[in-house]
């Protein structure tokens, strides 16, 4: 889906929270230790990783 505002248009937003709802019907209930991890993993994750740096000019 891409993220460009010509093309995002409700229908496309609807969709996609369809089958967001959809997946998180579908997926297994975890705890909230295990949830708790999970995000800790992501945000360490998403800490490490290089940053991009752009150049105007």
């Amino acid at each position: 889906m891409p993220a460009d505002n010509d093309r995002l248009t409700d229908d496309s937003v609807n969709a996609v929270s369809a089958t967001w709802e959809d997946i998180e019907k579908a997926a297994p209930a975890l705890s909230r230790p295990i949830r708790r991890r999970a995000r800790r993993e992501i945000a360490d994750r998403i800490a490490r990783r290089p940053t991009t740096q752009i150049v105007l000019g």
